[in-house]
């Protein structure tokens, strides 16, 4: 009978954290950013609804898998990051931004084509951060507690984002995981600036520096 119980809690907690989830394009009106998605996970309410109340503090975090700027750890610097979030009280969101890929990472075909490069990754966590803004009053989030959360690259990206965009646009505070620092010798990280730059610019020291977060 225990175990009956048991067993009945956790398919109610399963579904309860499914209706929380909401994946959405965060870019509109454009083919070359179609594939750019942000994952809601929102606290339901008490009373069950999708969209609810946000625990104390009303803060959101933006999650930024890492990958070299290649791919997306999407499952555990991502899902289950989200998820802990959610079990501490604090909304997230998961977000897929623009990486090279998989066939980049195998060739070096951008000596010859432009492919995803900076700064196509911190414009989507831009837009992601504007998306959250624009909805908090819906989502019951505070504006002025949204910040990000980035893994490897994704904690180089928001660590960029939080130096590099405009004042009023930059998350209200960041995580840094194990984040890439430097596009200089010699503690580069060459797989992640090769991703970043693009093979015909990994050797612009003035674009290298730009991104070198030491160096601001």
């Amino acid at each position: 009978m225990k175990k009956r119980i048991l067993l009945v809690f956790l398919l109610m907690a399963i579904c309860q954290l499914g209706q929380a989830q909401e994946k959405m394009n965060i870019w509109t009106g454009t083919t070359t950013r179609k594939h750019v998605e942000m994952t809601a996970y929102l606290l339901p309410s008490n009373e069950g609804q999708k969209i609810g109340t946000i625990a104390k503090g009303n803060k959101a975090v933006i999650v930024c898998p890492g990958g070299s700027y290649f791919w997306h750890d999407m499952q555990h610097e991502g899902v289950e990051v989200a998820e802990w979030l959610n079990q501490h009280g604090i909304s997230a969101f998961v977000l897929k931004y623009r990486t090279a890929g998989w066939w980049a990472f195998f060739s070096h075909d951008r000596y010859v084509r432009r492919g995803v490069r900076h700064p196509d990754a911190i414009n989507d966590l831009r837009q992601a951060l504007r998306l959250v803004r624009t909805h908090a009053a819906e989502w019951h989030i505070n504006p002025d507690s949204i910040g990000a959360m980035g893994f490897s690259a994704g904690g180089h990206l928001v660590m960029s984002a939080a130096e590099l965009l405009p004042k009023e646009e930059r998350p209200a505070f960041i995580a840094p995981i194990y984040p890439v620092v430097t596009m200089t010798e010699p503690c580069v990280h060459k797989r992640s600036r090769r991703a970043l730059l693009g093979d015909s610019r990994k050797n612009n020291q003035r674009l290298r520096d730009s991104l070198s977060l030491e160096c601001h």
